[in-house]
């Protein structure tokens, strides 16, 4: 089957479900992807259709907010953080509901689906950006539920750029087409309380939810009612019934939705935390700025850490550092354990006559319940004298727009005076460069008059120059070179023309070099405790003691890739690395070989005989055996506790990828 058709075999198995239970749990179908549990009050927006996956809709669920005021009133202040950062901020709706008369907003019930990502961005933008090989290769190698399982799980490994792409283009492809643009909810042109024309009205917009959204949504809402001030919105100890984390997770993120629902939405806490709009401020409305936000948790987090105000800053981009600690690379970042849910959101004021209808209104509200508010104690009272507020916010813009304008002239000047400056100082060094150039062409042209002069003609000098070199050559050469055997258990022998043994050279042995064959496919060597033979050179490699710790990881490495190495070879090669570990000094060689070393545990039990239980005995502790591959394996834990201890490192990301 061609990888572009991977996903046709999806079409043979989407059939519709209108149960709430999760059918998905022996049922799977393409309806997992997207709305695992259908329920009443669900606003669906469709997607780009593809004709290999089918139908795929995006599900959104709706929030209330208390009150038809633009502005606020009291019910609408709510407390959100907690402990130092606890505070009350005013939760706003973004479309107006008439019937109801309250505000509400849009949030995505589900997190954003490898499915849905594959839907609007295409299968081979998806394996060119995600950044997990392991995931990838399990999609193009699965079919039927297998492969539904895996489009079922929540969009991760790409970086902020890539999920800002997909809700830009979601939102172009909604725009163009008539089915989802008609859909859109909108909010009118002049007055929130009027009815809506969709022929003038501008529709919403797809966006990720800001902080107090989300947790106003995390908290349970409007429907939560005294139960909102609570840190969770269900009992603690049934934590592990509506979040996917530690330590119940394993094996990264799961499909969506696939546990209970908290107030209609789905994975609020638990498998990957969720980004939002906003940079991560310490206090979140004040303090130092930093990264991005997130929420939610995920399933590397304890469950017993998990609250309605867990947040998390993670880094835009990723420092790599080299041997000495030096940043060697930046890059753009991206995790296993971020991804997004969706909001719908609108324009703060759609036009000119609908600022004139909450101008009005903010004057009553300034005098009323602003000071209330974390805005109105900090800024204080704003006068709506001179012409009202928005003259007044006019007037401030201009100004300080002029100051602006004013730094930006000054800086300018500067440039220009430093540019001079710096041609000046170029022209000079030019200068100086040229007479040096003319001054060595001189001197270059002088030694070659003095060498054609000087130049040797007889054949007697010539043959003298030739021994002269060659005695340079032999000077020259370093003697007695070290090598590193990167065979196991390789034959040492007497001489070329017997296969008498003197011993047998285990992996990663140390030697040196004295002597070599004529056609160079053998060796004579001396070994650390003296004795003297010969090994074939193929089985050697060179190594300066300098480096030996990276000679060790190519050793390492090179067996790993090995396709014809034995349980002998990978035994050996274990007991080598349990030696040498100890003794090295370097802490990223250090990590790239006790990760070797799991890894070779590993090799060896897939290479393990039938009748051999001295191994499995010995390493009981470290090894289980797995009942559904029917195959012994490195138990997690152990990369788990490698990759927690180099987590600081680049090679952590690629622990955690190994982990079965």
């Amino acid at each position: 089957m061609k990888k572009k058709n991977l996903f046709i075999i999806l079409l043979l198995i989407n059939i519709p479900v209108l149960a709430s239970e999760d059918k998905c749990t022996t049922n799977l179908d393409v309806s997992c992807t997207y709305n695992p549990k259908p329920a009443f009050g669900d606003f669906i927006l469709p997607m780009p259709k593809l004709k290999e996956m089918g139908e795929i809709n995006m599900v959104f669920r709706k929030l209330k907010v208390h009150g038809s005021e633009f502005w606020g009133n009291p019910q609408r202040l709510i407390s959100i953080g907690e402990n130092a950062s606890k505070f009350k901020g005013m939760i706003s709706g973004s479309f107006y509901d008439k019937t109801d008369k309250n505000w509400f907003y849009y949030l995505g019930k589900y997190e954003v689906s490898i499915a849905q990502y594959i839907t609007v961005m295409g299968l081979e933008h998806f394996y060119k950006k995600c950044g997990n090989k392991k995931q990838i290769a399990k999609i193009k190698r699965a079919s039927g539920k297998g492969l539904i399982r895996e489009l079922a799980k929540p969009i991760a490994w790409i970086t902020w750029w890539d999920f800002q792409e997909f809700i830009r283009q979601y939102n172009l492809w909604c725009y163009s087409n008539t089915e989802c643009l008609d859909k859109l909810p909108r909010i009118s042109k002049t007055n929130w309380k009027h009815e809506i024309n969709k022929d003038v009205d501008p529709p919403g917009f797809f966006r990720l939810p800001t902080e107090l959204e989300w947790e106003y949504a995390a908290r349970g809402g409007y429907e939560a009612g005294l139960e909102f001030e609570n840190p969770l919105p269900f009992v603690a100890d049934k934590i592990k019934q509506y979040a996917w984390a530690k330590p119940h997770s394993r094996n990264g993120a799961t499909r969506i939705g696939r546990w209970q629902d908290s107030y209609g939405f789905y994975d609020l806490f638990g498998n990957v935390q969720e980004l939002t709009n906003s940079l991560f401020v310490a206090e979140i409305i004040q303090g130092k700025v930093g990264g991005l936000t997130t929420r939610g948790g995920s399933f590397q987090d304890q469950a017993k850490t998990l609250s309605s105000a867990f947040r998390r800053e993670i880094e835009l981009y990723k420092a790599k550092e080299d041997s000495e600690g030096k940043i060697s690379e930046i890059t753009e970042s991206l995790s296993p354990t971020t991804g997004i849910r969706l909001a719908i959101g609108t324009l703060f004021s759609p036009s000119p006559r609908f600022s004139e209808q909450i101008e009005t209104e903010y004057k009553t509200y300034t005098k009323t319940f602003r000071g209330q508010t974390a805005a109105g104690k900090s800024i204080g009272k704003i006068s709506s004298g001179g012409g009202g507020l928005w003259k007044n916010m006019v007037k401030r813009f201009n100004l300080e727009l002029k100051k602006s304008e004013l730094k930006a002239v000054a800086a300018i000047e500067e440039l220009k005076e430093r540019s001079k400056k710096r041609d000046a100082t170029l022209s000079n060094k030019l200068k100086v460069e040229q007479m040096q150039n003319k001054e060595l062409n001189a001197k270059n042209e002088k030694l070659e008059r003095i060498i054609t002069k000087t130049n040797i003609q007889s054949k007697k000098d010539k043959i003298k120059i030739a021994e002269l070199e060659a005695k340079l050559i032999k000077f020259t050469e370093p003697s007695n070179p070290m090598l590193i055997m990167t065979a196991a258990s390789v034959l040492l022998r007497k001489n070329l023309s017997s296969r008498k043994k003197i011993a047998r050279l285990i992996i990663g042995t140390i030697i040196t070099k004295l002597d070599h064959s004529t056609d160079e496919k053998w060796y004579q060597i001396q070994t650390p405790d003296g004795k003297i033979g010969w090994v074939a050179a193929k089985y050697t490699m060179p190594v300066y003691l300098k480096y030996k710790e990276q000679a060790y990881i190519k050793v390492a490495k090179r067996k790993l890739n090995h396709k014809t190495a034995s349980f002998g070879d990978f035994v050996e090669l274990f007991n080598f690395l349990k030696g040498i570990i100890p003794t090295i000094t370097n802490r990223e060689n250090k990590a790239e070989l006790q990760f070797s070393y799991l890894l070779v545990l590993q090799k060896s039990l897939d290479k393990l005989p039938r009748r051999e239980k001295k191994w499995l005995k010995k390493h009981k502790d470290n090894i289980l055996y797995d009942k559904s591959s029917r195959k012994w394996l490195v138990k997690r834990k152990n990369f788990q506790q490698l990759h927690d201890k180099y987590s600081d490192l680049a090679i952590a990301d690629r622990i955690l990828r190994a982990a079965p």
